[in-house]
Parts: structure tokens; C-alpha cells; sequence
């Protein structure tokens, strides 16, 4: 997939871009490599997790991202929400409380549902 093509779909996408800063707008044009990048490289580590990242994330989403009312759902602390959405992040290196990350994370979900 034409990375100039992928790069029209995020309108205030930082100009030079790289292709893996496309990996989402690539993935849903089409491209498979990107689409298995997302679901093995991102959504992979934290498959391989006990459970408790995916978890987190699902509740985190579901309460409007919220981490007092996910903490809440969850029955856990607000500071174990908020460590294990730091692990998120430096497993992946998207943050769930960054409107972007948020966006990369769920495509990467559910690619790898989609992929597994």
C-alpha cells in the first residue's frame, strides 16, 4: 500500500512520516504486512501477559477512560491501573491515554484476535 496513499487518511499526521507511523491507516487500506505487524509486534506482548494488560485495557476503554472508575470495575487500586497502563505503554510504546495510541492499541487488538 502507497505510504502517500495511507498518509491522506491521518489528516494532522506529522510531516516526514515514517511508514510505521502508518501501520493503522496501511492496515485498513489494505496492506498485510501491516496488518500482521500490528496484531504480532503490538497486541503480541501483551497477549503474552498473564491476561491483566488486555484486562486493564478493555475496562479502561469501557469506563471512558476513566482510572478511578476502572479501578473500580476491576476491584484494584487506581495506582494498579495506572502501572499497568505504563507497562502498556513500554511494552508497545503507545499510551492508552494518548488519543493516537488509543487508536493504534484497538486496531491492534483486533487484528490480533482477527489473526490468531
Amino acid at each position: 500500500t502507497s505510504g502517500r496513499r495511507a498518509a491522506t487518511a491521518w489528516v494532522d499526521a506529522p510531516r516526514p512520516i515514517s511508514a510505521r507511523a502508518l501501520l493503522p491507516e496501511r492496515a485498513l487500506a489494505g496492506d498485510g504486512h501491516a496488518r500482521r505487524e500490528l496484531a504480532h509486534d503490538i497486541f503480541g506482548p501483551l497477549a503474552a501477559h498473564s491476561g491483566d494488560l488486555i484486562t486493564t485495557l478493555e475496562a479502561y476503554w469501557a469506563c471512558g477512560t476513566s482510572i478511578e472508575a476502572t479501578a473500580r470495575r476491576l476491584f484494584i487500586h487506581a495506582n494498579t491501573v495506572r502501572y499497568r497502563l505504563g507497562r502498556i505503554e513500554d511494552l508497545t510504546g503507545y499510551s492508552p491515554s494518548d488519543p493516537r495510541g488509543s487508536y493504534v492499541l484497538r486496531l491492534a487488538g483486533t487484528l490480533g484476535r482477527l489473526l490468531d
